[in-house]
């Protein structure tokens, strides 16, 4: 009869808003599983950036945290690194006679050019020491050029600061840099809330030693015997040997600036 005739006549059009009803859910299907893909990926991306940035600081370049979230674990191993230390000298005096808010300001303008200038060698920054700071170069990612890198970053922070000083932009200002290479033992140290990651070792000791010795030699940027044998083509003076606190033998000094 009539109504028979109308479900036939009907028929195509059921089956095509079938078709249509069932593609469309396989595109939202697709659609949202890709979203959700995705979603998850930068989730999982943003976690990586914090551990990383947990264990390295937020001072550490774009270019470097690319190349350790390609590196899933940091594992301890011993690794051949370069420590720069760097000081401000006469810090406690120059802070004395100035309010909290410039004494800030002052070392935020020398350590924004002066880690700028260690992420451009190819260095991290490890730790912040008051009024200086500890900068490895070769850990836990190497450019084959560690100590070179590290010498060009101590001698182009010192030129930067004259400069700054120079242009008014900051107070007159005696720094004094110490470097270091060998081998230490690297890897995450801490709780299960907040772990760092720490160079261990004599190197590290040693690279602190040198940069103190400036105050005795009135010099920016002195450098251990090992350093100053794995570069070539630089400006140096020889100070000879020199007794180091803690350490019995003597130890070979050169002054670069």
């Amino acid at each position: 009869g009539f109504q028979t005739e109308t479900l036939i006549g009907n028929l195509p059009s059921h089956i095509a808003k079938t078709v249509f009803m069932f593609t469309s859910g396989v595109i939202v299907g697709f659609v949202t599983s890709q979203i959700e893909k995705r979603l998850l990926n930068s989730f999982t991306l943003i976690e990586e950036r914090n551990r990383v940035t947990n264990l390295f600081g937020q001072h550490v370049s774009p270019a470097v945290v690319e190349k350790l979230l390609s590196q899933k674990e940091f594992s301890s191993e011993i690794k051949h690194v370069c420590m720069l230390f760097f000081d401000i000298r006469d810090f406690t005096r120059f802070s004395e006679n100035r309010n909290p808010e410039e004494v800030v300001n002052y070392l935020n303008t020398i350590f924004d050019f002066a880690i700028d200038i260690i992420n451009r060698n190819g260095g991290i920054i490890n730790k912040f020491l008051g009024d200086g700071f500890m900068a490895v170069f070769g850990a836990p990612i190497s450019s084959g050029d560690d100590v070179k890198n590290a010498v060009n970053a101590g001698l182009e922070i010192i030129n930067r600061v004259k400069k700054e000083v120079h242009s008014g932009n900051i107070s007159e200002t005696k720094i004094g840099i110490g470097l270091h290479s060998g081998n230490a033992v690297t890897g995450n140290v801490g709780s299960s809330l907040r772990k760092e990651y720490t160079i261990i070792g004599d190197v590290v000791n040693l690279a602190s030693r040198i940069e103190q010795l400036n105050k005795t030699y009135s010099s920016e940027l002195l450098v251990s015997e090992d350093v100053w044998n794995s570069i070539s083509g630089y400006d140096g003076l020889s100070l000879g040997e020199v007794l180091v606190k803690g350490r019995e033998k003597p130890v070979k000094i050169y002054k670069l600036a």
